[in-house]
């Protein structure tokens, strides 16, 4: 389960997963709630899975995304930012700039 955590006077919210000590049972999440654990909106998350970058199953006209493939999907995304900076970072001292 995914709830979000409202910490006391500030404007964050933190995204929790509660995925239990059973490593048998496979836990699977909704597009909202895959949404509230990347930070992004829901119709991204469709786009994402529309263009097979993120993989999912059918239950009946929902889908359902395993958490190990969000974490696969989350760290994807984190190696490939790193990898546009380190390029940035670059690019940047080969044309001397300065930031």
């Amino acid at each position: 389960m995914v709830r979000l955590v409202k910490y006391p006077a500030s404007k964050f919210t933190r995204c929790e997963l509660d995925v239990g000590t059973d490593g048998d049972e496979k836990h699977e999440l909704t597009t909202q709630e895959a949404a509230n654990f990347l930070n992004v909106s829901r119709p991204f998350v469709i786009k994402e899975i529309e263009a097979n970058r993120l993989k999912c199953r059918k239950v009946n006209r929902h889908r359902r995304i395993e958490f190990e493939e969000l974490r696969r999907y989350q760290s994807a995304q984190q190696q490939q930012s790193e990898q546009a900076l380190q390029d940035l970072t670059q690019l940047s001292e080969e044309l001397g700039l300065e930031f």
